[in-house]
């Protein structure tokens, strides 16, 4: 059910079923980790989107956390600006993920990087809002 079949429906409710999304740690140098885009939309058509980001390591660390990312124009209407707010973030005492936004004149990344020195395998459920008024 949904799109790629993401959807599975149970007696009581709706299961969200994704592929997962490799964060990888440079294990040579481990200050200069490329983020990872984990989604993008284009700030015209949708104003913020809020995800449901599940994280697992292959050790056994495990993170679920909440995202609110917003983005688009500023007030002058001379730049593009984005903000992301991490909340409601349960671990077993150990940190997997960095979150943060880079916004260009059409579109917002939404990127991972890793805290821990392994691998990150992530999945996300978004949300997205229209925007209200156009840009």
């Amino acid at each position: 059910m949904g799109v790629n079949n993401a959807l599975e429906q149970t007696a009581n409710s709706l299961r969200f079923k994704s592929v997962g999304i490799r964060v990888q740690k440079n294990a040579v140098r481990l200050l200069d980790t490329v983020p990872v885009e984990l989604d993008t939309f284009f700030h015209a058509d949708v104003s913020s989107a809020n995800y449901v980001v599940l994280a697992e390591t292959a050790s056994g660390l495990k993170e679920s956390l909440q995202v609110n990312v917003i983005a688009g124009i500023s007030a002058d209407r001379l730049s593009y600006q984005g903000s992301v707010a991490v909340y409601g973030r349960v671990n077993f005492g150990t940190q997997l993920l960095n979150i943060d936004c880079v916004v260009d004149s059409s579109k917002c990344s939404v990127q991972a990087t890793p805290s821990v020195a392994e691998d990150v395998l992530v999945k996300i459920f978004p949300i997205y809002m229209e925007t209200i008024y156009g840009s």
